[in-house]
């Protein structure tokens, strides 16, 4: 069951900040952000959730999603967020 339906913001002068993030990202980031929404959507609580942080003072009501890249590159593993 959905529970959370995510919808765009957009900027006083038209711009969707999240598609154009999005559409910069490799396929790897796209689908971990893609299956984060997915997890996130069925959750009905979120505060025991670790991909959804909510925001705190000046932020308030706002929420951070969160979610974990881990790339092999040669020897080197690169971690983004």
């Amino acid at each position: 069951m959905r529970w959370w339906k995510f919808i765009a913001y957009l900027t006083e002068d038209n711009k969707n900040l999240i598609a154009n993030w999005y559409k910069i990202q490799d396929p790897a980031v796209q689908s971990e952000f893609d299956i984060t929404l997915r997890i996130l959507e069925v959750t009905s609580d979120w505060k025991a959730a670790p991909e959804i942080q909510e925001l705190k003072n000046r932020h308030a009501g706002l929420w951070e999603i969160r979610f974990r890249i881990v790339q092999q590159e040669g020897k080197k593993r690169v971690k983004r967020h």
